[in-house]
């Protein structure tokens, strides 16, 4: 759930940055500056596997699942949010970018 919500966080921020009426080197900036987002299921999902392992201490076999399953779902979220998400964004700006500055020669 906690992923979601963060997969929800990150979807809103980069809406934001897509749909402001700023220049591509000013939406360029704020993309990289929101960078975080797009990081936050791997770190939830580090802060889970340290908790099961601490669960670990009163159930080894539950705790080993927990802390697998918690860093695996992390990082598939990570990357399909960077893949899905950041990537076709950042190639529009890159290109808005490019043609504004071919223009202004």
């Amino acid at each position: 759930i906690i992923q979601i919500l963060a997969l929800f966080m990150a979807v809103g921020v980069l809406r934001k940055i897509r749909l402001s009426t700023e220049s591509a080197e000013v939406k360029l900036a704020k993309l990289a500056n929101a960078d975080i987002f797009l990081d936050l299921p791997l770190y939830i999902g580090l802060f889970g596997s340290v908790s099961s392992f601490m669960v670990m201490s009163f159930s080894s076999s539950s705790g080993q699942l927990i802390a697998y399953s918690s860093t695996l779902v992390g990082i598939i979220f990570c990357t399909c949010m960077r893949v899905l998400l950041m990537y076709p964004l950042k190639s529009k700006l890159i290109s808005e970018a490019r043609n504004v500055d071919t223009n202004q020669e």
